[in-house]
């Protein structure tokens, strides 16, 4: 059992000494009081997070780990000792136009593996059909004929939102935490939240969504909020300064160029 002094500023960060230290606790006294870190679990949802905050931004390269620890807040008499990350997404398929994208987040996951030990990814999975749809507008073709409709692509995916909601409950269930943060907007997982919240646990929220945009927000969905203690909002920032290194150290991993 490790103690630290730390009064009258916010404990430093524990260091792993060890593949098992990270989850040992680790108390602290502030003003000569003794008080227990909160015990904190990360869920992430990697589809909500990329089509709401990183989606056409040079922030793609993101630290997952290091993100979430700027958004909670420093107090004085707790902090948030983070002991697991959840990554939940799908890996993605090519699509005509849009060449690499299912290279890139292979060589993104690789990097998150190796930069956050603690981190563990599930996967969903796409559907892609073709389908039938209206133009808004109708155009002619080369012989003179108009069309009205025309075969688009229809990704849909599946799985790793029920994924989040299974572990999340799941774990409270097990009592792995004390504070669930989760990174999502979807509310889909208000049902969660609620189970979440009758096992006494306590769900910080940091919400998914830009407030730039066509589709602006300013808070969280009403059905998620309606269950959550704490939330947060990602300024740009942060998602700036929450870079991974461009070469991930003793590998040949590196950001893509396409994402500089």
């Amino acid at each position: 059992m490790v103690f630290n002094t730390c009064a009258g500023k916010s404990p430093p960060p524990v260091r792993p000494r060890g593949p098992r230290d990270w989850r040992k606790p680790v108390l602290c006294f502030f003003g000569g009081k003794m008080s227990s870190p909160r015990r904190t679990s990360v869920y992430i949802d990697g589809l909500n997070l990329y089509y709401g905050l990183l989606k056409g931004t040079p922030f793609k390269w993101l630290d997952l780990k290091a993100m979430v620890s700027s958004v909670l807040p420093q107090e004085k008499n707790k902090h948030y000792q983070i002991n697991s990350l959840k990554y939940f997404t799908t890996k993605v398929k090519e699509f005509p136009g849009n060449p690499g994208t299912a290279f890139r987040q292979k060589i993104y996951l690789r990097a998150l593996q190796f930069m956050i030990p603690e981190l563990t990814a599930y996967y969903g999975h796409f559907l892609v059909n073709t389908m039938i749809r209206p133009l808004v507008k109708p155009i002619t073709s080369d012989d003179g004929k108009e069309i009205r409709f025309v075969y688009v692509y229809h990704p849909q995916e599946k799985g790793s939102d029920v994924n989040l909601a299974v572990h999340l409950v799941n774990d409270a269930l097990l009592d792995k935490y004390d504070w669930a943060v989760a990174v999502t907007n979807d509310s889909d997982l208000s049902e969660a939240f609620r189970l979440v919240k009758e096992r006494g646990k306590h769900i910080f929220l940091i919400p998914t969504f830009s407030r730039t945009g066509p589709n602006v927000m300013r808070k969280p969905t009403p059905n998620l909020l309606r269950y959550t203690d704490r939330f947060r909002l990602v300024k740009t920032s942060t998602l700036k300064k929450c870079q991974l290194p461009e070469v991930i150290p003793g590998t040949n991993i590196h950001r893509p160029a396409e994402w500089k």
